[in-house]
């Protein structure tokens, strides 16, 4: 069945190594979509949240609800006892994941031969242009009549006092940055016959 691989944050990653799994054992998936997202090869994935970019798997418990308390966006999860319980060492275990993949990215002896579109927030301080454009670089796609592209979108949201700025998930938040993204992937890869429609993932 044709696939389109969609990602977000560090599952951008998992997205990307699952298409190039595919691709070296079968066949190309349709597409790849990336989005708040820096590429592979960032070196900045390597640094954990402790003190000087020490490792994050290090840190307390106190210490590593403090750092999302910090970074934003889940609220809902650190003012609820049991989801907080749930979900803290999951977030951690993802962010300690992340880290070690940044530490010893696999290295790739080809590009992906399908169109990679990345998606990157128009206001985003967290994750910079040129931390999201070399994403560009590691598909064969590329070109007139290509999706293969850097799309920068506007979520629709506004700072408040309890979210003093946006989270670097925000592009999944807002409802027209979701629209624009589910909308996009519609036209770059739904003109495929009605009997092979893609599958997202």
């Amino acid at each position: 069945m044709p696939t389109v691989f969609f990602g977000f944050s560090f599952g951008a990653i998992l997205a990307y190594e699952a298409a190039m799994l595919l691709t070296e054992r079968c066949t190309s998936p349709l597409g790849l979509v990336v989005a708040s997202a820096e590429h592979p090869g960032w070196e900045g994935r390597r640094e954990g949240v402790a003190p000087n970019g020490g490792a994050t798997k290090e840190l307390s418990e106190e210490a590593f609800t403090s750092v999302l308390k910090d970074k934003g966006g889940t609220n809902a999860i650190l003012n609820d006892p049991g989801m907080k319980s749930m979900f803290l060492p999951v977030i951690k275990a993802d962010m300690a994941m992340e880290e070690a993949y940044g530490t010893s990215p696999p290295t790739h002896g080809r590009k992906l031969a399908c169109p990679i579109v990345v998606f990157r927030g128009a206001d985003c301080p967290l994750i910079s242009r040129d931390a999201t454009e070399p994403w560009l670089e590691l598909s064969s796609c590329s070109g007139e009549g290509m999706p293969t592209r850097l799309e920068e979108l506007s979520a629709g949201l506004q700072p408040s006092p309890q979210n003093p700025w946006l989270c670097d998930w925000y592009l999944c938040q807002g409802v027209l940055s979701t629209d624009a993204m589910v909308a996009a992937i519609a036209r770059d890869f739904g003109g495929v016959p009605a009997a092979e429609s893609p599958a997202v993932s």
